[in-house]
């Protein structure tokens, strides 16, 4: 019963949320903060209601104004309440387009210009990678994407995909991992307090333009040998 009511608490105010944000970004579509202070808002209330705390090493290397692309692994969909409390302002998101679907949230998504990918139809999901490249180059704004394409449901980090490797090479664009400690076998939403949540972000690193699939590998290994050592 705890649950049922701390998620109508949940989707009351994050529904509040959607819908100023998408109020706001309708009247002035040229401030980016505004998509930047909703998201920060929606993702930090959810973390609140739920009783998930975060502990987070090397916030620092989140700061600073150039484009990056920030890499993450996917456990739960939890961690769209752990990443967006710590993306950085002027970062959109690489996201399933299924997500288009969520009431209020999928339109926020869109005018927050996040960019969809649907993995399924191969020139879609190039053209999604094109307007990653776009983002970055054209417009100076840093990417979000979670390599492994899809929720791993638990520690194991599955393979990745070459996507937001083949990007930071061609781009020039610094990587930086971001490992969330392995916690989908201690959640419980029904509970009060389900503690913290360890959350490490790593140095950035470059991709030399035709090493994408070597950097991948590399960073895969270092990604889960970190993750290992955050779940102890």
């Amino acid at each position: 019963m705890l649950f049922y009511g701390r998620a109508a608490i949940f989707l009351f105010l994050g529904t509040l949320i959607l819908l100023l944000a998408i109020l706001f970004m309708l009247l002035m579509p040229r401030w980016p903060r505004i998509a930047f202070l909703s998201t920060r808002a929606f993702c930090h209330v959810g973390l609140w209601v739920f009783g998930i705390k975060l502990e987070v090493v090397g916030r620092e290397h989140l700061a600073g104004t150039r484009p990056r692309v920030f890499i993450s692994n996917h456990q739960h969909g939890v961690d769209i309440l752990i990443l967006g409390s710590l993306i950085p302002m002027k970062t959109v998101i690489l996201g399933k387009a299924a997500l288009l679907l969520i009431p209020f949230f999928g339109i926020a998504y869109w005018l927050a210009g996040n960019i969809f990918v649907n993995r399924s139809n191969s020139k879609k999901a190039r053209l999604s990678m094109e307007k990653i490249n776009g983002a970055i180059l054209r417009d100076k704004k840093s990417v979000w994407i979670m390599p492994e394409g899809t929720r791993s449901g638990r520690a194991e980090l599955l393979p990745f995909k070459k996507g937001a490797f083949v990007t930071a090479a061609r781009t020039g664009a610094p990587l930086v991992c971001v490992c969330v400690a392995p916690y989908t076998d201690r959640l419980d939403l029904g509970r009060w307090e389900n503690g913290k949540i360890r959350v490490e972000i790593l140095e950035p690193s470059y991709v030399p333009r035709d090493s994408a699939e070597e950097s991948m590998e590399k960073t895969h290994l270092k990604m889960k040998e970190k993750i290992g050592a955050l779940s102890g």
